[in-house]
C-alpha cells in the first residue's frame, strides 16, 4: 500500500514539473500583457508607431493608440504585421513601484541601524530602555524611508526600458514574449 502512495506521488510530481515547463508561451503566439506596456514601434519604412500595446498574436501586434480631441481622448486599435516590424522598444510604468520598494527597504535599514546603534542606559529600567532603542529605531525608518523612495522611484523609472531587434523574425518575436511574459508577471 506504502508503495503505491509513492508510485502515486512521483507521476504527481512529474505531472506538476511537466505542466511548469510548459506555461508561458505555446507554440503558437496569442499574448495579452496583464500590466500597461508602453511601446515604441519603428516599421522597415522607418515610420514610427507609439502607443500601448494590447496584443500579440502569430503575425500581428495590436497597439492601442491615442489620440487627443478637444474633449476628449480617443482610443483606436492598430493593427501591424510582424514582418514589418524593425524593433520594438517596451516601456512600463514601474515609478510607484520602485518609490514602495525604495521606501519599504530603506525604512526597514533604517529601523535595524537605528535600534542597533541604541546602548542601554543602566539608569533607566528595562522598559524604559525598550521603548528609547524602538524610538531612536522608528527615527532610522523615517530617516531612511525618503531617500530610499526617490532613489527607488529614479530606478523604477528607468530600468523598465527594453529595445527589442525584430527584423520580421518570428525568433525574435518569441525571445520577446518571453521578457514581457516576465514583465507582466512581476507587476
Amino acid at each position: 500500500m506504502k508503495r503505491s502512495y509513492i508510485t502515486c506521488l512521483y507521476f504527481l510530481i512529474c505531472f506538476v514539473t511537466s505542466a511548469q515547463s510548459n506555461t508561458g508561451i505555446s507554440s503558437s503566439l496569442n499574448f495579452t500583457p496583464q500590466s500597461q506596456l508602453k511601446a515604441t514601434i519603428r516599421l522597415n519604412n522607418n515610420t514610427v508607431t507609439k502607443g500601448v500595446l494590447t496584443q500579440i498574436t502569430d503575425s500581428t501586434i495590436v497597439l492601442s493608440i491615442s489620440s487627443q480631441n478637444e474633449n476628449s481622448i480617443i482610443y483606436t486599435g492598430s493593427t501591424i504585421s510582424i514582418k514589418e516590424i524593425k524593433f520594438i522598444k517596451i516601456k512600463r510604468h514601474a515609478f510607484f513601484l520602485g518609490m514602495a520598494c525604495g521606501a519599504v527597504v530603506t525604512g526597514f535599514v533604517g529601523y535595524a541601524i537605528g535600534r542597533g546603534s541604541y546602548t542601554d542606559d543602566p539608569l533607566v529600567s528595562g522598559d524604559e530602555n525598550e521603548n528609547n532603542a524602538n524610538l531612536k529605531g522608528y527615527k532610522g525608518a523615517l530617516i531612511g524611508v525618503v531617500p530610499g523612495a526617490v532613489i527607488g522611484s529614479i530606478i523604477g523609472s528607468i530600468a523598465v526600458k527594453r529595445k527589442f531587434i525584430i527584423n520580421g523574425n518570428m525568433k525574435n518575436i518569441r525571445s520577446m514574449m518571453k521578457t514581457l511574459w516576465q514583465f507582466s508577471e512581476h507587476t
